[in-house]
């Protein structure tokens, strides 16, 4: 499994070439809740809504794509996350945290365009992928 960042789905959607590369052979892909948040929020203050609620929807229809949602463990992860970052000096949003703790929390790849990530490279290791174009 893969658990996308907004910006890799963005960038998917868009057709850019690292991010199809990134998950060329992946037989499932995960959009945590929070990022299917922010693309809406998107959308909404957005000139092109409708268009991209309809291509939003049917990325999530699509066989071998999930959703995440938080649990209590990943809230202990993202209180985890959140401590580390504030000790390190480097700020990540409430959403970028809660990314992070259910990428943790699932063991599985998490791709993102996002290098502020990188405060956390040391915990979620080879799982976190950080594209660039």
């Amino acid at each position: 499994m893969t658990i996308l960042d907004t910006n890799v789905y963005s960038a998917l959607d868009a057709g850019k070439p690292a991010a199809i590369h990134a998950l060329r052979g992946q037989t499932s892909i995960s959009l945590p809740i929070m990022v299917v948040a922010e693309l809406k929020f998107g959308f909404m203050n957005g000139l092109r809504r409708e268009e991209n609620e309809t291509r939003l929807d049917t990325f999530l229809a699509q066989d071998g794509v999930e959703l995440l949602f938080p649990s209590v463990e990943t809230a202990k992860h993202y209180a985890m996350f959140a401590t580390k970052c504030r000790l390190a000096g480097r700020a990540l949003s409430h959403n970028d945290l809660w990314i992070a703790a259910l990428a943790y929390s699932s063991g599985e790849r998490f791709v993102t365009y996002d290098r502020d990530f990188e405060v956390l490279q040391d915990i979620l290791g080879e799982n976190l992928v950080i594209l660039c174009d």
